[in-house]
């Protein structure tokens, strides 16, 4: 039941955020990967795999606040600075690969 200010109750951000926790502390402390004698396969990438566990918890946090002004500008900001990085990136390997392609062109004849 919402609060008298509208607010979502503290019991919905309890238990995923106490999960949250939880993964965070297994990411850092749990080794990347255990290995067995008998020719089992291993158990590979673990901090790998709960790091995208941890992302679908920390999900479940957000999907428990009510929507405010503030967090629309908070991800607008948040995107803007993530797709700005994106584009860096791809006009980086562009030129690259152009510079590689027309090596390519060059020794191939």
């Amino acid at each position: 039941m919402p609060s008298k200010n509208g607010a979502a109750p503290k019991c919905n951000y309890a238990i995923p955020a106490e999960l949250y926790v939880i993964l965070i502390g297994a990411v850092f402390f749990l080794p990347e990967g255990i290995r067995f004698e008998d020719k089992v396969p291993a158990l590979a990438l673990l901090s790998g795999r709960l790091t995208s566990v941890t992302a679908a918890i920390l999900l479940c946090v957000l999907a428990a606040m009510r929507p405010r002004r503030w967090h629309l500008a908070g991800y607008a900001a948040i995107a803007l600075v993530f797709f700005s990085m994106v584009y860096q990136d791809t006009g980086i390997a562009s030129s690259k690969w152009s510079s590689s392609s027309a090596r390519c062109r060059r020794t191939n004849g």
